[in-house]
């Protein structure tokens, strides 16, 4: 086996022992004893590629957040129907990686970081086309609070499915994800115009 093989292996199993940890703990309460005892693998090769267990948190979480970017730049095009696409093609690759995602979105931590920034990757480029659209043009109050509406709606909506993946298929969330998302852009502005 190759050393760049090896080192891919021994990063990966680090990382599974990691998100196998915070299932149960949040992360100010595992050591990388655990972590290096869980994935077998001793503390001085976890030291060669990670500086503590937050290093590699960071690194999961960098991983996500690059396949969400890579995702996204496939559609130039950030019409309704090719966001609609993104959504349902992130939410199989949640349901691929259920655990890394629920162990960031719901493992005694409130840090949205994570599913913020996805978030944004792909819904910000439609909420802001839509939103220039406007005539006449909304506040940029309202703007950001539109923006921050939809972003953290959706994260709400997407932990609660993860609760109960079986529910609904990545297609029927992103439809019904979009809808609301409209609907929020379509009642913005509407105080302006009384």
């Amino acid at each position: 086996m190759s050393s760049s093989r090896r080192v891919k292996m021994t990063q990966a199993l680090l990382k599974q022992s990691l998100i196998e940890l915070l299932e149960h703990k949040n992360i100010r309460q595992i050591s990388i004893k655990e972590i290096c005892e869980h994935a077998n693998v001793s503390r001085s090769t976890f030291y060669s590629y990670y500086g503590s267990q937050y290093e590699l948190l960071s690194a999961i979480e960098r991983e996500i957040i690059e396949e969400t970017q890579v995702l996204a730049s496939k559609e130039k095009c950030r019409d309704e129907q090719h966001t609609k696409q993104l959504l349902e093609e992130h939410f199989q690759y949640i349901l691929d990686h259920i655990q890394a995602f629920q162990a960031f979105s719901m493992g005694g931590s409130e840090d949205y970081m994570l599913p913020k920034r996805t978030m944004q990757i792909i819904l910000l480029p439609y909420v802001d086309r839509r939103l220039m659209q406007r005539d006449p043009p909304i506040s940029a109050e309202e703007y950001e609070h539109v923006c921050l509406f939809s972003i953290f709606g959706c994260i709400s909506i997407v932990k609660n499915w993860m609760l109960h993946p079986s529910r609904f298929t990545p297609q029927s969330l992103s439809d019904e994800m979009m809808r609301y998302i409209n609907a929020v852009i379509e009642a913005s502005g509407q105080k302006n115009q009384q």
